[in-house]
């Protein structure tokens, strides 16, 4: 609170005492003048000195001169200087202060305008900001050589005015406890992988210190992991296996939306060249179930600064993070650093005004969408001391106006470690003011999120590419088209064959399987009119190019008993011309096949009429007749019973066969 005070160091302790009459600037004997002007000098010796016990010296010395002029009677300007001397030493009262102050207004109420100011800037520092406005407004109305004071003045009503209409206008916002995360201990520096189904914590634990024969209570961080049973509840979580937990203070996870690299903070004393307490970050990979041994990020870390608070995007490719590193904008910053091709993450970078500030940010957490950026901050207009803050981030890099998430969800505490759901749904944090819901410590919440606040909807689409050659690891990617703006981005498959995607829900997708030697294989993914859950799995089948094997066209549909091909399935057909002028001396039959519902003799004649229709596509789409032939087959080969609309619905399908290479 005190910082905000010596922003400005003039004080205007030049004030005109000598005019005798007027009994609001003057005191009535020379020598109690004599003594205010002492007073006044300790008074700038005190905020001048950069040691703390002369400044209690000094100003302990003006408050007793001070005082002893106000024993007989009270005088308006002492009363001033009495509440500077309040304000300013390093055992600061400002509820004195604010008294002293109002005395001055309500004896001399335009005679010493520096008292407006003061009381201002005192409701602005105690969380009064709708009292401050009009103290600021008063002051700006006097005449004078205040020109600094203006300034400032001006800058503490505008943000008292923006933070005024925060709490005058409150967001909705009713927090629950989570369960099985929250304990009787303290849980806190919580993060959800980018499906929501794990949550990664620190718990501090209470274990027992073995000191000679005495065995004595202690408390210890650990690094914990629960997941997810249903909405908002979870078990009651485990510590994470080795290699974690090994160090005296780690945690702050974030990971990759296939929940295989995990990125985290570890804190220790580092004794050379010189002995102090430093952060890293470090990252472990799951292999077939395994986490490998934590290892630093090398070109993301530095040796003499502190890296924390991660947050990773669900592909992984880009990493935020705080750090204190010289050459920011303010104190700890955040920065971004992006993987290469090689999987190596590049030198960070800051990501500048106006999200970081000239005090500090903490906790950034970049949602699934990749462009929703919730942090922290102390260095902007707030209600508390770090308030939440949030700003959209454009493929061009652009940036939103920065925004604060609103009253209550921040308080005149100090709010970080704020999270998002996949969804947008709810906003998550950790906090021991939460009376009436607390199981005890520091808990995990949730509320609903006001749709302002959410991020962009989006799906994550987490696969599995398949292959009957498990010898083999697969070489293949996938592509993912975007049906709007035709753009096109390619997913990497790890050794496994997993894949992960983020995608927004503002246009429809196709997923194609490429690689070498490898047939047409897609997906649809109808995302923009989805009302399905935010994580879709979906397993490709990777298969080689085989003369005489049959392959299903996935996603190709009719209007009800017709061959009339729908919109979408076109799409589906233009990705298969791509594929056939990719291999252009393959010729293939395209076969239509049918249920069970209707007669035998529609069946085949509507199966033969949407084989046509996609030969004909394919036709007036540039790929020649002769390497195409079309048969329609009716009800005649199902691969799944009849029996049910499910098994129906994968008997209705359009396929095609290799006829030659």
């Amino acid at each position: 609170m005190k910082r905000l005070f010596i922003l400005f160091t003039c004080l205007f302790l030049s004030i005109h005492i000598y005019c005798q009459e007027n009994n609001c600037l003057s005191i009535t004997k020379s020598k109690q003048q004599e003594q205010l002007e002492i007073a006044i000098n300790k008074i700038n010796h005190g905020i001048n000195s950069k040691f703390v016990e002369s400044q209690k010296l000094y100003f302990s010395e003006a408050t007793d001169i001070l005082r002893s002029l106000n024993d007989k009677e009270e005088y308006p300007i002492v009363n001033y200087y009495l509440a500077l001397t309040y304000i300013y030493k390093p055992d600061n009262n400002f509820t004195l202060a604010e008294q002293y102050l109002k005395k001055v207004i309500d004896a001399c109420p335009d005679d010493i305008p520096e008292a407006y100011f003061h009381l201002g800037k005192l409701a602005y520092t105690t969380n009064q900001k709708c009292d401050a406005i009009n103290y600021f407004k008063k002051f700006l109305t006097y005449q004078g050589d205040f020109d600094t004071l203006f300034t400032e003045a001006k800058m503490l009503m505008k943000w008292s005015e923006e933070i005024c209409e925060l709490i005058n206008n409150p967001v909705p916002f009713n927090p629950k406890i989570v369960k099985g995360i929250s304990s009787q201990l303290d849980d806190y520096l919580v993060s959800l992988s980018p499906d929501n189904e794990i949550a990664y914590y620190t718990r501090k634990t209470k274990d027992f210190q073995i000191s000679g024969y005495k065995s004595e209570p202690a408390f210890q961080e650990k690094f914990y992991f629960s997941y997810r049973i249903s909405d908002n509840v979870f078990d009651n979580g485990k510590e994470m296996p080795y290699p974690f937990n090994r160090n005296e203070n780690e945690g702050g996870a974030t990971i990759t939306g296939n929940n295989k690299e995990l990125i985290y903070t570890v804190c220790k004393m580092v004794t050379s060249p010189r002995q102090y307490y430093n952060c890293d970050l470090y990252s472990s990979k799951n292999i077939k179930g395994y986490w490998t041994d934590i290892v630093p990020l090398e070109r993301v870390n530095r040796p003499d600064t502190w890296e924390s608070m991660p947050s990773v995007t669900a592909d992984g490719k880009e990493l935020y993070f705080v750090s204190n590193r010289s050459g920011g904008v303010g104190g700890y910053d955040i920065y971004k650093s992006i993987k290469d091709e090689n999987g190596e993450w590049s030198e960070p970078i800051n990501i500048g005004k106006p999200i970081n500030t000239s005090g500090d940010e903490k906790s950034p957490f970049i949602h699934t969408d990749t462009r929703t950026l919730y942090f922290s901050s102390n260095g902007r207009p707030g209600i508390g001391g770090y308030d939440i803050y949030y700003v959209k981030i454009n493929d061009n890099n652009e940036k939103t106006e920065v925004k604060n998430i609103g009253y209550p969800i921040n308080t005149e505490n100090d709010e970080v470690g704020f999270i998002v759901s996949i969804d947008g749904k709810y906003g998550y944090f950790s906090s021991n003011n939460i009376k009436n819901e607390s199981i005890g410590g520091m808990d995990f919440y949730y509320f609903s999120l006001y749709n302002e606040a959410k991020p962009e909807e989006v799906i994550l689409v987490k696969g599995n590419l398949k292959s009957d050659d498990t010898t083999k690891p697969i070489k293949a990617t996938v592509q993912i088209k975007s049906m709007e703006s035709k753009r096109i981005t390619f997913i990497p498959v790890d050794e496994d064959g997993d894949y992960v995607a983020s995608l927004l829900k503002n246009e429809d997708y196709l997923l194609t399987i490429k690689g070498e030697d490898i047939v047409y294989q897609s997906t649809y993914v109808a995302a923009k009119d989805s009302i399905t859950a935010p994580v879709i799995k979906l397993e490709m089948e990777v298969q080689p190019i085989e003369v005489g094997k049959h392959y299903r066209l996935h996603n190709i549909y009719f209007a009800f008993n017709s061959a009339d091909i729908l919109a979408n399935s076109q799409k589906v057909l233009d990705e298969f011309i791509v594929f056939l002028n990719d291999h252009p001396t393959l010729q293939i039959g395209i076969e239509g096949h049918t249920d069970n519902v209707g007669s035998d003799e529609f069946n085949l004649i509507l199966s033969e009429n949407r084989a046509k229709a996609v030969y004909n596509y394919l036709v007036n789409n540039g790929i020649d007749a002769n390497r195409l032939q079309y048969k329609g087959f009716g009800e005649s080969s199902p691969i799944a019973t009849n029996e049910t609309e499910e098994g129906r619905a994968m008997n209705r399908r359009t396929e095609f066969v290799i006829l030659n290479d």
